[in-house]
């Protein structure tokens, strides 16, 4: 099984800075599963340059054969059903402010996307502050 093979995390959600109700959960094409509580997502992704609806973007796509994936975010969920040949990635969104000599981050959402060669397909935006799911795709 996948998920035998990737190693678990000691530290808490909440511990590594992820807020409460924000998770992801994926079930692979042997049908295992690994969720955010015990995994950290760097464990399992690689950094991989796109193409991204004509301009180039970053992202940490996951190193194994995924089936589904679910993310959910202060209430709002969305999910993608993963085609073969295609990788999938996660991320949090956050805004910055600076205040002097404080430096203040807040999460504002998360995202998740499809990417098959090498252009991403799909990207789905769940977007704490408007409260509402976004979707692009190709």
């Amino acid at each position: 099984m996948i998920s035998e093979t990737i190693r678990y995390e000691e530290k808490s959600a909440v511990a590594r800075g992820i807020p409460p109700g924000s998770l992801w959960s994926l079930t692979f094409t042997d049908g295992s599963r690994r969720e955010e509580t015990d995994t950290s997502w760097s464990e399992i992704s690689r950094l991989e340059r796109v193409e991204y609806f004509g301009m180039k973007k970053s992202v940490m796509v996951c190193r194994f054969p995924v089936k589904h994936i679910l993310v959910t975010h202060d209430g709002m969920k969305a999910e993608i059903d993963v085609p073969e040949g295609a990788s999938v990635y996660q991320a949090m969104r956050s805004n910055l402010m600076v205040d002097g000599d404080k430096n203040r981050g807040q999460i504002v959402g998360r995202c998740l996307g499809l990417v098959k060669d090498g252009k991403v397909t799909e990207e789905l935006f769940l977007n704490g502050v408007t409260h509402e799911v976004l979707g692009m795709k190709s």
